[in-house]
Parts: structure tokens; sequence; C-alpha cells
């Protein structure tokens, strides 16, 4: 588990999946499994609608995804993606299918434009229940960072560090046992943020989750499933009650729809996204 990973169980029913504000699809193809070394493939095409007469014809981001790139075991293009605004995003790894040092793989990112944004990622899953990540821009090794997690039972034990933070690590420590789930990360600085999460399964059909940082700024979410096809979920905070709506036409045929209200002044938005996978 990633180090950011930690507290997803709870993170996950109280902010994703929430479309609010915009309105876009989302299309994504992919290759059969007789397709031979193009085995695997997806592109994926995210359109935003509705941008209003200041954006672009055509705001599209593209992305494409190969493993085992041209038939090699293990080296993968795990992302080649162009934004809207036209800037690209390139991600490459190597596991042990090329270098046979098994639990590690290797990933490098890029921009495509500025070689001081180029990142290497090295992630070993090699001892058992643990996972190290280490990563380093070559270009500016100053700002390299580690992190540990390591399973003990049904706690989760993590750390991250940078090298210009050496003193002052990240750290996480999540529990999960049955229907309940707890999480607690902490950055530690001057001062020390920290952040709790609560989760608990009341049924196949509904979950529950809350979260509440040092600040006091506390929020709650709930998941309910009506239907197989229908998800719905909302969440309120000290600022905004928010909802939305999953509803499956067919097998990768998704369609969300959601609104957040503004506590204070009482304004709402509205936001919408169709997903075919």
């Amino acid at each position: 588990m990633k180090f950011g990973d930690i507290n997803k169980t709870a993170k996950d029913v109280i902010e994703s999946d929430y479309h609010t504000s915009a309105y876009s699809v989302k299309h994504q193809v992919g290759t059969s499994a007789e397709s031979g070394q193009f085995k695997g493939a997806a592109l994926t095409t995210s359109v935003d609608m509705f941008g209003g007469e200041k954006a672009c014809a055509t705001p599209a981001k593209v992305t494409w995804k190969q493993p085992n790139f041209f038939g090699v075991k293990g080296l993968s293009l795990d992302k080649l993606e162009q934004a809207s605004n036209g800037k690209y995003a390139c991600e490459v790894s190597v596991a042990d299918g090329v270098h046979q040092v098994k639990g590690l793989k290797v990933v490098a990112k890029s921009d495509l434009a500025d070689m001081s944004k180029v990142s290497l990622t090295s992630t070993y899953t090699g001892l058992s229940e643990t996972l190290i990540t280490c990563e380093i821009p070559p270009m500016n090794a100053g700002k390299s960072s580690f992190e540990l997690t390591r399973l003990f039972g049904a706690f989760t034990f993590g750390a991250k560090l940078g090298m210009a933070n050496l003193q002052q690590p990240s750290l996480g420590l999540r529990y999960a046992q049955g229907p309940f789930f707890a999480a607690l990360t902490a950055n530690v600085k001057d001062s020390v943020d920290a952040k709790a999460h609560c989760y608990y399964k009341v049924s196949n059909e509904l979950e529950v989750a809350a979260a509440c940082d040092t600040k006091m700024a506390a929020e709650v979410g709930v998941k309910c499933k009506a239907s197989d096809s229908i998800i719905a979920k909302a969440k309120v905070d000290s600022k905004n009650f928010s909802t939305t709506l999953k509803y499956t036409l067919a097998k990768g045929f998704n369609v969300f729809c959601g609104c957040k209200l503004d506590l204070k002044t009482q304004s709402t938005s509205y936001g919408a996204n169709v997903s075919l996978d």
C-alpha cells in the first residue's frame, strides 16, 4: 500500500466521484486479448463540455497506455497524455521482466518539455507486508523523497520524508478490521497538522465515513447502493453540501450527475459525466 492510500477507504466515500461543477464525457477503448504485442493497450479521451466562448473548441484530454510495450515483457507505457491546454505527460515503467529483480518497479515521469521535471520512482515489494518507495528527480536530487509502509496485522504504518525535511516526516497509521476502518495522518512541521478518517460498512448497501483535522474542520459522507445499477453519495462539511448519483446503464457505460450547495451563499452548482469503457 502506498503512503497516500492509508486513508483511502474512508476518503473515497467522502471525496471520489463527486461531479458537481462541470460537464464531461470520457471514452476508453482497448485492444482485445488477440492483439499480439498490443494486447492490453487503451486509449482514453476526456472532453469537457460547454466551456463557454473563451474555451477551446475541442477541450479534450487524450491518454494512451500500453503494457508490454512493443512486446517487451515488463516494459510498459503507463501514460502518454496530451491535456486540453496542449501540455504533455509521459510515464514509462520497467518491472522485473526486464531487470530480473523480483519486486522492483522503476517509473520514469516527464512532461516532455522540461528536463528539470523528470523524476524516477523506484518501488520495492520484495519484503513481506512491506512497500518501499524512493522518488529521485535526477536534475534536482535535493527534492528526493522516500516512503515506507508496513502491515502489522490489522494495522498499517507509513512514513514519508524528503531530503528537504528529514526531521519533519509525514506519518500515517490505519486500522482495518471487519466493517470498521480508521486512519490518522500527520505532517510534522513547526506544528503537527493531522487529520483523522473513520469508516463503517453498515451493510453491502450502506457505507458511512467521516473526517476531521486539527483545525476542527469536519466532513461526513454516506454511500448508498440502491440497486445493482444505482449508487448515491452525499457529503456535508462546514461550507458545502454535495450529492451525486451514479447510474450504470450497461457494463462499462456509467452516467454521473451531481450538485453542490454553498451553505453560506445558498448558491448551487451542477455537474455531470458520461463514461464509456
